[in-house]
């Protein structure tokens, strides 16, 4: 008697799943895991392109608000106060004596500074130069800012310039011309985000010119 309950006591024991059980808890496993997955790889993929296009809005409102402020202030003068070219689009002479290849220029502003040089009678031309650097890991747009003959600045505006796309100028009436010197000025450039994630766009900066 106490024979037979050990025997039935083990086989309680080493009971286990059937194989119609295992079957189904694959299937229902399945079920769950698949839009499960699909729901995890849709987030990472979202967040990193989101995480991208923040950062190529970043640089644009960035650059758009320093192209504003230079386009904003240009007109040169001569000595008899009439106007002057202080647009060059695509090709010039680097501000302040410095070097900046010619492949790699987009835009060249100058304005009269507000200051009076006593000693020479002559005014103190101010320029603000656009253009392209490349680096191993990005295309840059700068902005190099020259107040007469001494650099002021130059910085990083736009980060992820778009390799593929060439910036191009344009104007409401010829760039180069002196009168009348163009009241509006636009820039498009091509961003990308350094990633690799976010959309590839292209975006315009425009200024209007306050001088009549």
């Amino acid at each position: 008697m106490k024979s037979r309950n050990r025997i039935s006591d083990r086989g309680d024991r080493d009971g286990g799943f059937t194989l119609i059980e295992l079957l189904m808890t694959i299937v229902i496993m399945g079920v769950i895991t698949v839009p499960l997955g699909n729901f995890v790889i849709s987030y990472f993929v979202n967040t990193a392109t989101t995480t991208g296009r923040l950062s190529e809005s970043h640089d644009e409102q960035i650059a758009a608000a320093y192209f504003s402020q230079d386009v904003a202030g240009v007109g040169t003068r001569d000595a008899t106060q009439n106007p002057t070219q202080s647009v060059w689009d695509g090709s010039f002479t680097a501000p302040c004596g410095t070097v900046i290849a010619a492949a790699n220029q987009s835009l060249l502003l100058k304005w009269d500074d507000p200051t009076w040089n006593a000693a020479t009678e002559t005014n103190v031309i101010d320029a603000a130069a656009y253009f392209k650097v490349v680096t191993p890991s990005e295309t840059q747009l700068h902005r190099r800012v020259c107040i007469g003959a001494t650099q002021q600045s130059d910085i990083v505006v736009i980060h992820n310039l778009d390799p593929g796309i060439t910036p191009a100028v344009s104007c409401s009436t010829t760039c180069t011309g002196t009168n009348p010197v163009p009241k509006t000025i636009t820039l498009q450039i091509g961003l990308k985000a350094s990633s690799g994630s976010g959309q590839p766009f292209t975006t315009s900066l425009t200024g209007q010119r306050r001088q009549s």
